[in-house]
């Protein structure tokens, strides 16, 4: 399934209802808990098939997407750079599943404890590995808002709401793509502490708005 559209969806823990392996919390709306930790092994070499054409030239341009680009202020450490960092990470998630890159990503979260990093991690490594990509795709914010953390807690609330295009997602099989209708109202919940001159992901979850 898409990062975004299903697996990430669906993190291990609901609102509220985990946390971290050091009895910390996150604010009170996301999750936190404790999975291991990204593997540095690289993945063994496959030998792919060879793609359809039209398929060929998807990935390859896939492949070839640019990063997105760094809000200005997001690392200042106020309201607006918490927000800029959301929609930044949100912005990689597109770039993350087209590419298989994750180094932005993993600059911009947190090292352990984080459901949602984790998901990212290994739902790109899977694809990837067997030659899949998603073509690019766009997101679109329309609100956001912030919350300080709450009394005993470390972590600041931002939530995006957002519209998103249809994701085509291929497995590299040279199968047709599946494809994943374009949302809009999508509401995302980031978890975010400050640390070390920057925004860093604690945790984060996507449902609907009216939830």
């Amino acid at each position: 399934m898409g990062v975004l559209v299903g697996l990430l969806a669906a993190t291990a823990c609901g609102l509220g209802g985990c946390s971290r392996a050091d009895g910390t919390a996150a604010t009170s709306p996301t999750s936190m808990s404790s999975p291991a930790t990204a593997s540095t092994t690289p993945s063994p070499t496959l030998s792919l098939p060879p793609l359809p054409p039209q398929q060929e030239t998807s990935r390859q341009a896939a492949l070839a997407t640019p990063p997105p680009d760094r809000p200005a202020g997001m690392d200042e450490q106020t309201p607006e750079g918490a927000i800029a960092t959301a929609e930044y990470l949100l912005s990689l998630i597109p770039y993350i599943s087209a590419t298989g890159d994750l180094s932005l990503w993993q600059e911009h979260t947190e090292d352990s404890g984080c459901v949602f990093c984790q998901s990212v991690t290994d739902n790109t490594n899977s694809l990837h590995a067997q030659g899949g990509w998603e073509e690019i795709w766009n997101t679109n914010v329309t609100q956001s808002g912030y919350a300080d953390p709450e009394q005993g807690y470390h972590y600041s609330r931002v939530d995006l709401v957002f519209d998103h295009d249809a994701v085509y997602r291929y497995d590299g099989s040279g199968s047709d793509p599946q494809v994943y209708e374009a949302q809009t109202q999508k509401m995302m919940t980031f978890a975010l502490i400050y640390r070390d001159g920057q925004w860093l992901l604690g945790e984060a979850e996507v449902y609907e708005e009216d939830q």
